[in-house]
């Protein structure tokens, strides 16, 4: 999985700090595939909003109670560009 790959979705798509990047991707490097992945990026999901590894990709997702149109629109766009790295 490219990390750097996925940060530039998160950044560009998804309102996530780039000052965050080194430590997502040493997350990432350092993850133990026994343990579920996640790492709360926030950005433009409010503070819920995660992006973990399911079955070899990442994906994004934030808590129901902040639901609004705008971030759901974000949130389709965001996975989809990770589901295609």
């Amino acid at each position: 999985m490219n990390a750097q790959a996925a940060w530039n979705v998160l950044v560009a798509l998804g309102g996530a700090y780039e000052g965050m990047r080194a430590e997502f991707v040493r997350s990432v490097e350092e993850h133990d595939p026994t343990y579920p992945f996640e790492f709360r990026f926030q950005g433009a999901f409010g503070f819920g909003g995660k992006v973990r590894m399911k079955e070899g990709y990442f994906q994004v997702d934030y808590y129901p109670e902040d639901k609004t149109d705008d971030r759901q629109r974000k949130l389709a766009a965001v996975n989809e560009n990770l589901a295609r790295l």
